[in-house]
């Protein structure tokens, strides 16, 4: 009788055993569950990372709605946007810093002039928008530190 016991105790043991096994080496594999990982897209160059740390610890593109306010509804991290949506450059500065920026167009390859604020940053919070006007299309937002390229924001007008 105790043989038998040890039996299927062992026996359940090694159906747990192998039950657990079979999860973890299923789990994830399933073709209609798996996604591919994303790309980012190619940028045009690459920003200055070094330049960007030294005077932001954040920065991103976003959205004001009709009736939003500022710096509370500000969508952060927008990549879409229509022509008349407000579109803001917002980030935190670290230290004092004059920026400018420009839009490239990613099919025709060419920069046009963009909505930068006129007076150095200080430190704190900013947020300095506009209403897009721009075709439809694939664009990159540049952000420049004197000639010194800091940050791409990748965006699309529809």
């Amino acid at each position: 009788m105790l043989n038998l016991r040890k039996t299927l105790i062992a026996a359940c043991l090694t159906a747990i055993v192998f039950s657990l096994l079979l999860a973890g080496c299923t789990k994830g594999t399933s073709p209609s569950t798996s996604t591919p990982p994303l790309t980012p897209p190619a940028l045009s160059e690459q920003p200055d990372k070094a330049t960007f740390e030294k005077y932001f610890s954040e920065m991103g593109l976003g959205r004001l709605p009709t009736d939003g306010k500022l710096p509370f509804d500000i969508q952060k991290n927008v990549t879409v946007f229509s022509l008349g949506d407000n579109l803001y450059l917002y980030g935190t500065v670290t230290q004092e810093v004059q920026i400018s920026a420009r839009y490239y167009n990613v099919t025709t390859k060419e920069h046009v002039a963009a909505g930068a604020p006129p007076v150095p940053l200080k430190p704190g919070g900013f947020a300095s928008g506009e209403i897009v006007n721009l075709t439809s299309g694939k664009y990159e937002y540049k952000v420049y530190v004197g000639d010194t390229l800091v940050a791409i924001f990748t965006f699309e007008v529809r």
